[in-house]
């Protein structure tokens, strides 16, 4: 049965229902990884290293996406290399990403990479309350605003006339999006194995 009021929501909207299982493996599988203590983290932070700089890179090749230049994969990359280099962890280069070359993808994908900051916060303030003696603090979790103000990016994104007119794709963007997280989360455990083993 089609949701017609739904398919009528305002885009972010939208986009949170139709993503919401997608969310939900999301915030399992890196929510998980605190169980583990530093190697958990460590893990959590080369999956952001792989993944998210390679998103920026996309999205901010988007001319058309009035909150493109808020996608900084040079600072992106930075933040993560200073937080796994203080783990003793060698940053990873990020994926080579295939796809999200339209204008409506790479908004897909900023509205997933915008929102996990949400996620990120939380856990860098799990890992502090579960670990407080750890002398940790995470420059990439804990920093303000890395993709710009939130509301301002929904806002942005409601208003993207053009662009929303292809939903599916921006559908397709946001769900591409975390499945390359997903991917990079499966590749940093395998590499944390492997240097072990």
């Amino acid at each position: 049965m089609i949701d017609v009021e739904l398919d009528h929501a305002p885009l972010r909207e939208w986009l949170r229902s139709k993503t919401q299982k997608a969310h939900d493996r999301a915030d399992v599988a890196f929510g998980s990884l605190l169980q583990e203590g530093a190697p958990g983290l460590q893990k959590l932070l080369t999956a952001h290293a792989l993944a998210a700089p390679a998103l920026c890179l996309r999205i901010r090749m988007q001319p058309s996406l009035p909150f493109g230049s808020d996608f900084d994969p040079t600072q992106v990359t930075a933040l993560l290399a200073c937080d796994l280099e203080r783990l003793g962890v060698t940053p990873p280069a990020p994926v080579l990403t295939e796809g999200f070359t339209t204008a409506a993808e790479c908004a897909g994908a900023a509205y997933t990479l915008a929102g996990s900051r949400l996620g990120s916060k939380m856990i860098a303030r799990q890992w502090r309350a579960r670990f407080p003696d750890s002398g940790f603090s995470s420059a990439y979790l804990d920093h303000e605003n890395l993709f710009g103000d939130w509301r301002t990016f929904c806002s942005c994104l409601n208003g993207l006339e053009e662009i929303s007119l292809n939903r599916n794709l921006i559908l397709n963007g946001a769900l591409a999006a975390f499945a390359l997280f997903e991917a990079a989360c499966d590749t940093a455990v395998a590499a944390q194995l492997k240097r072990h083993v």
